[in-house]
């Protein structure tokens, strides 16, 4: 049962993201594709937005969850090290999805306001706020100026969704990525925010 529920979240994810989104999938394509019928689909799904969070959206939050979590956890940091690295590895991860999903998202993120809305504060607004109060938890581990942390987690999702969008725009295809250079830009997005808010050098630095 758990087996065919993966495998029609797999073909589903693939369906989504090939027909460009959610309005343009069909659920009997997914049918056909996993080899089961449409009312099968429909008895683990109970509706195609439904599947459509589940196959596109869930893999994001596990993702992010893990790295949220070690954000959370990250040791005592005087130098600033482990933030800078936990923060490209953060940001390698949301890089990475949103290029991997982006065309399915820009669908409804760019489409009708009320579903637009509805579907962020759904999915992206928690993960912005976990991510927020993990960082909390962690500020007093390293070193770094004066800031706004949630202006700066903000600043995070933006810069790695819209880095996604034009990579999308531009031809870059989800099946296509160059994962080495998608976390060479990542690494560079990172430093650019810690750079922005660590400590300044000691005088004799």
């Amino acid at each position: 049962m758990e087996q065919r529920r993966s495998l029609i979240l797999a073909v589903a994810r693939e369906e989504f993201l090939a027909q460009g989104g959610y309005a343009g999938a069909r659920i009997q394509a997914v049918a056909d594709a996993a080899g089961v019928t449409s009312a099968l689909i429909y008895k683990h799904f109970e509706s195609k937005e439904v599947l459509f969070e589940e196959a596109i959206m869930a893999p994001l939050h596990e993702l992010l969850a893990a790295r949220i979590e070690e954000v959370r956890t990250l040791p005592p940091d005087p130098t600033g090290t482990a933030q800078r690295e936990s923060t490209r590895r953060f940001m390698r991860t949301l890089l990475r999805t949103f290029a991997e999903s982006v065309p399915a998202l820009g669908v409804i993120l760019f489409g009708e306001r009320d579903v637009a809305r509805r579907f962020y504060g759904a999915h992206f607004r928690p993960l912005i706020d976990a991510a927020v109060e993990a960082s909390k938890a962690n500020l007093s581990r390293w070193p770094h100026r004066d800031f706004d942390l949630e202006t700066a987690i903000s600043a995070a999702f933006g810069a790695a969704f819209w880095t996604a969008l034009d990579l999308s725009m531009r031809g870059g295809m989800p099946d296509q990525l160059d994962l080495p250079a998608l976390d060479a830009q990542a690494d560079r997005l990172a430093d650019l925010l810690i750079d922005g808010i660590s400590a300044p050098p000691r005088p004799h630095e």
